[in-house]
């Protein structure tokens, strides 16, 4: 990328309102034109130093035959097709950012609705990261068990010394190592996401009124 990259919003994956949408399409549109615009710039500013190059052999085979000065009408074209185009990767930059601020302004205008989508996707996404990793705890202390159950043939061949003595062993085959599962409390998220929705969004949630009647302390009842 020659120009510098434009200032737009970096937008979430949610289902935004309708005028938010198109707006979003239309900054998007507008970012491909940039995109082309100064790919093809990139492209001529590459091709100013075959020019020069052109233009001097030129030069040279002039020289040597006695003819006048060729010029330099391949670097002089090359520069000025580069000149052109940095003026229209110029202002489909400008563009962009023009589109990018009407996003934001949607943005800000529907902030509500998009605040309450982002902390609905975060609160299912970390419930559904808990149960994943239980479901995965659980998972691996089932395999374990099954594993060791599939192996008391053998624990029962070697303590009866069945194979020998042609083959002696022991019957212990200890898992190597161990599964570590990450905590997954997520008490930072979830509790940020419940300040939000109490002092932005104005919801009651099951957690925020468990707080206000036991004072956040499960030994501690309600006054009648």
């Amino acid at each position: 990328m020659i120009q510098l990259p434009p200032n737009t919003p970096d937008l979430a994956e949610l289902d935004y309102p309708k005028a938010t949408k198109a707006l979003i399409k239309i900054m998007n549109q507008k970012m491909d034109i940039f995109a082309e615009a100064d790919t093809e710039l990139a492209e001529l500013q590459d091709n100013i130093t075959q020019a020069q190059h052109n233009d001097a052999v030129a030069l040279k085979a002039a020289a040597i035959a006695g003819e006048p000065d060729p010029g330099t009408a391949s670097s002089d074209a090359a520069a000025r097709a580069v000149l052109y185009q940095e003026q229209v990767a110029a202002h489909a930059r400008s563009e962009v950012i023009r589109a990018g601020a009407a996003v934001k302004q949607s943005i800000e205008e529907n902030k509500l609705t998009i605040i309450e989508q982002s902390v609905d996707k975060a609160e299912l996404g970390a419930i559904g990261w808990q149960d994943g990793m239980l479901k995965l705890q659980a998972d691996y202390y089932r395999l374990v068990e099954e594993r060791a159950q599939s192996q008391d043939g053998m624990k029962m061949v070697s303590k009866m010394a069945l194979t020998s003595p042609l083959v002696t062993f022991e019957g212990s085959f200890p898992v190597s190592g161990q599964l570590t599962v990450p905590i997954i409390r997520e008490e930072r998220l979830l509790g940020i996401i419940e300040t939000i929705r109490k002092v932005v969004l104005g919801q009651h949630t099951e957690t925020g009124e468990f707080n206000r009647l036991f004072n956040g302390s499960i030994g501690t009842f309600p006054s009648e």
